[in-house]
């Protein structure tokens, strides 16, 4: 069995599935498919050419009983197995089964019902018998669990492997989940049965587990999707064990993010003055102006602002637009991006403009990959050209861009996750989820192992009033020293975000701080995070922009790696207690109609 013919997706349901359903999942990348027998209805022999004109090959089929009618149905509809959960009482007739099954040429396999006699023995790694099984990996890692135990399993005893994951933090918690994306070790698992012979079918569900895909346009979505997570853990996976490498064939190799490049502003006439009057107060230079475009590059240490008027957009600005990330291999990262589902943004093609590798994630935001190996580094000489000299404002400090975060509906987070993860080579952090003064938030960060891209998504529940989509909500700039920051930017006329005096009573007795950082921390407007091994961190926080989107300033100290998600509900707030400003949450959808500056 070839790779791709190894790779199944499941699509649940009762749904009939159809020619343009078929089609569906092909073009997303699939040849092979788990369907449930309520899902085939009409003719067999049309069924099967359906399936063979989308270029559909190979098909298992489960059953809900082990008799000859289902199995002949089966059969007949061009079935390569069935997969059948018996109950505790019927697994006598299984043995009778399965011999049908080999006479019709079906593989015949079982599923253990959930907490069954038959999957405890499973899990215990006692005997069950001859006939192979169909298991689930978040099953098998339930109740603490791992790899490991399953040494003894064979792969004759397997007869199929459904990829599955779960929360068990957060607003999901206790949810299945598209492997990689919930809290489970599944790549080593998948490592550890490959190389004992396990070959396939490896499974993945497309929706929820209890929710049916109907209309074509979400079937395809999720298929995608589905496929993506499967190949990112089956890609994990084969760095482990070389018998996967086959699966890596099939994707370009990762190439890992190594900073942001840039963060681009799409702005208006209306709103350039306040974004203007911000980054000046934050000590950004204006250094560059675009040869052909109304497009501006400011500039402090490693960082760089564009701001675009060139944009059209729907909703309000100004928002982020674009960003750029450095990878070693620009090409190769847009490409594997695509072939994971990411949609291509097409290159400028106007004179004196590179043709950068772009793509678009699944939320509008456009990421160009920037490396050393073609031009594309050399953007800001190329296609800008130097303003006249000002007097320079006195540098803040601001180093480098140590995060930006986006925040979204819930639902929202699986397909902006797994992007950044397949694509980036970045690392799931512990997922945070917090209360604020308009309901829950789930929390993800997702970081490169040495933090030089570190990106926090930010899932709302139902009870924040918030858009369909999501933009940028803030970009966090870092610096060595904020007390220092705090007192340029002070003079330069920065409106940090007040933060109200109780705050600073109760981290002085949780914290138990020295009178005179207390002090350092009340003036500068600054909040205060500690964790276990004494890593500290601290925030200062912009007012917001008219749409919402504001800026961070942030220092860590002694190796602390978080994102001072307690003093989350604090910004909040704060925020809450301003007259006329807008709250933090963005309330539009940005439909791009123009190139960013590349």
């Amino acid at each position: 069995m070839s790779i791709e013919d190894a790779l199944f997706v499941d699509l649940r349901g009762g749904i009939p599935l159809d020619a343009e359903r078929a089609n569906a999942v092909a073009q997303a990348g699939f040849r092979s498919l788990l369907l449930h027998e309520q899902q085939l209805q009409g003719d067999p022999a049309d069924g099967r050419r359906a399936l063979a004109r989308a270029g559909v090959s190979k098909v298992i089929i489960a059953i809900e009983h082990a008799d000859s009618a289902a199995l002949e149905r089966a059969e007949a509809f061009g079935a390569a197995g069935v997969v059948v959960t018996p109950t505790d009482a019927a697994r006598s007739s299984l043995r009778t089964a399965s011999l049908m099954a080999a006479e019709l040429g079906l593989a015949f396999t079982i599923c253990p019902a959930a907490d069954s006699a038959l999957e405890q023995k499973v899990m215990a790694g006692e005997d069950f018998g001859e006939i192979p099984l169909c298991l689930q990996t978040d099953r098998m890692l339930a109740q603490g669990r791992r790899p490991a135990d399953f040494r003894k399993l064979s792969d004759a005893q397997l007869g199929l492997l459904q990829l599955t994951d779960r929360h068990l933090r957060g607003l999901q918690r206790d949810a299945q989940a598209l492997p990689g994306l919930g809290h489970l070790t599944l790549a080593p698992l998948v490592a550890l049965l490959a190389r004992k012979g396990f070959v396939g079918p490896w499974v993945v569900s497309a929706g929820a587990a209890r929710a049916e895909v109907g209309d074509l346009e979400t079937l395809s979505k999720q298929v995608r999707l589905a496929r993506q997570a499967l190949l990112n853990v089956l890609d994990q996976a084969s760095f482990a064990e070389p018998s996967l490498q086959a699966a890596r064939a099939i994707l370009p190799p990762r190439v890992q993010a190594k900073g942001f490049e840039f963060i681009e502003l799409a702005i208006d006439a209306r709103t350039r003055a306040e974004v203007e009057t911000v980054l000046s107060a934050l000590s950004f230079r204006r250094e560059r102006q675009h040869h052909s475009a109304p497009v501006e590059l400011w500039r402090q240490g490693a960082i760089n602002i564009v701001l675009n008027e060139e944009i059209q957009a729907e909703g309000a600005r100004p928002f982020v637009c674009d960003m750029g990330l450095r990878v070693d291999d620009a090409h190769l990262s847009a490409q594997r991006a695509g072939m994971l589902g990411a949609h291509h943004h097409a290159p400028s093609r106007q004179p004196g403009r590179l043709p950068i590798p772009a793509m678009r994630d699944s939320l509008g935001t456009i990421v160009h990959f920037i490396d050393q190996k073609s031009d594309t580094h050399r953007v800001w000489d190329i296609e800008f050209t130097p303003t006249p000299v000002h007097p320079s404002p006195q540098p803040a400090g601001l180093r480098r861009v140590d995060h930006m975060a986006q925040i979204m509906p819930e639902g929202e987070m699986d397909s902006l996750m797994l992007y950044y993860l397949s694509t980036f080579g970045l690392r799931k952090r512990t997922q945070v989820e917090m209360q604020d003064p308009a309901g829950m938030v789930a929390s993800q960060a997702l970081e490169t192992p040495e933090g030089e891209v570190r990106i926090a998504l930010n899932g709302v529940d139902a009870a924040h009033v918030t858009p369909a989509s999501t933009s940028v909500q803030h970009v966090a700039l870092q610096t060595d020293d904020i007390f220092e920051t705090a007192a340029v930017l002070a003079a330069n006329g920065f409106a940090a975000l007040p933060v109200p005096s109780a705050y600073y009573q109760n981290i002085a007795q949780r914290f138990d701080l020295d009178p005179d950082l207390l002090a350092a921390l009340t003036r500068a407007n600054a909040l205060y995070d500690r964790n276990s091994a004494g890593g500290e961190f601290f925030q200062v926080y912009s007012l917001p922009l008219s749409s919402g989107l504001f800026f961070e300033i942030v220092q860590r100290k002694g190796g602390y790696s978080g994102y001072g998600a307690a003093n989350s509900p604090v910004r909040r707030a704060a925020l809450a207690q301003l007259p006329d400003h807008p709250a933090a949450l963005p309330t539009h959808r940005h439909s791009q109609k123009a190139d960013t500056h590349v």
